[in-house]
């Protein structure tokens, strides 16, 4: 192949061409400066086969000259790359195969070392555990026993506990039972705070109409009087209680604080079922506060109430003519107006108007 190709005569032509120059020759032939001077330039990798054989066409036609020995020259390189390649390759396929062998060699060696250790350790194991069992056979029987009390004393230490729970348990049951008496205790706030301002009682029942300077000045009076005169009544109370008006309006507004009495009288109820029985001698206005429910009722006009006393309570009455009984026992109230009285849970006493506004958040009511 060398010998047919005339590398001389390929290098005066293509010195006659580049003589010509890249602008005219691209001009006259309409191709690209750049593959023109590719193949002056015998740039055999930048331009294939077939597209160098079409310009080399071209440029043999427009400037009749002979060029067919650059594209056997460009076949020649090729080959000798292409060889040169496939020796390179040839020899790293040679190279990673010898080490991949010289991998697996390693790597069954490794393996074979690690099964070795393996047996190695488990036979020291198996020749540790013969040992152990030779040497513990006549303690086995010691070592049951000694399990054997140790479940017995887990045994008894629960069934004492058992019995601690239990009559714990029975000793408070049966002091729930016992019923507590409520003991009416004075609040000694409230004793302090009698001569001082008791607030304004609103009855939210009757709305009130706008009034003057004079006429509540007048109003003030009035009701002074009329406290005076309950005073003394009350103490007439005590020695002739008046009759009781039984009758209650369907429509009244009771919750869940009350329940209706018997028809005919209030004395008939059980002890200890903490139910305050308040009998008027004049229609009340009641008013009824839950403190751990968050609830508020008012009840007017009646003479007779029955109000389940449970949780934290505040009540709040329009005057201080009536009497109180809970759980068989009468209750002694102040002759202020408006009577106002706490329930803890346990007790019912009579709190002024600080200790009551105190109690509701700071609220008259």
């Amino acid at each position: 192949m060398q010998d047919k190709i005339n590398t001389q005569l390929l290098d005066s032509e293509l010195s006659k061409l580049k003589a010509i120059g890249l602008k005219e020759m691209s001009k006259s032939t309409k191709l690209a400066s750049s593959k023109i001077e590719d193949i002056l330039e015998k740039r055999f990798d930048k331009i294939d086969r077939v597209r160098a054989k079409g310009f080399i066409a071209i440029i043999e036609r427009e400037y009749n000259v002979d060029l067919r020995d650059w594209i056997a020259l460009q076949e020649q390189t090729q080959k000798q790359n292409i060889r040169s390649v496939s020796e390179v390759i040839s020899r790293q396929d040679e190279e990673q195969r010898s080490k991949r062998l010289e991998e697996n060699i390693l790597k069954e060696q490794e393996i074979a070392k690690e099964r070795e250790e393996k047996r190695n350790a488990q036979k020291k194991r198996d020749t540790q555990v013969l040992d152990l069992a030779l040497k513990n056979k006549p303690i086995n029987k010691s070592n049951a026993e000694t399990y054997t009390w140790l479940y017995v004393v887990l045994v008894v230490i629960l069934l004492v506990l058992i019995g601690y729970f239990a009559y714990k348990a029975f000793i408070q049951d049966y002091q729930g039972d016992i019923p507590k008496t409520p003991t009416i205790e004075a609040d000694s706030q409230g004793n302090n705070e009698e001569n001082t301002y008791d607030g304004m009682f609103f009855d939210t029942t009757n709305p009130q109409d706008s009034q003057t300077p004079q006429q509540s000045i007048e109003g003030g009076i009035q009701e002074r009087t009329q406290d005076e005169k309950q005073t003394q009544e009350i103490t007439s109370s005590d020695i002739l209680q008046p009759k009781i008006n039984v009758e209650r309006s369907q429509n009244s507004p009771e919750g869940n604080f009350f329940f209706k009495p018997p028809y005919g009288s209030t004395s008939a109820q059980t002890i200890n079922d903490n139910i305050l029985h308040i009998q008027s001698e004049h229609e009340l206005w009641l008013g009824v506060i839950d403190l751990e429910k968050g609830t508020k009722e008012q009840f007017s006009y009646k003479k007779e109430y029955d109000v389940k006393l449970s949780n934290q309570m505040l009540l709040i009455m329009g005057h201080s003519s009536f009497k109180l009984t809970l759980n068989g026992k009468e209750i002694p109230h102040s002759t202020k107006h408006p009577v106002r009285m706490y329930y803890d849970g346990t007790t019912l006493s009579d709190i002024g108007y600080g200790r009551f506004k105190q109690l509701n958040g700071g609220l008259e009511w």
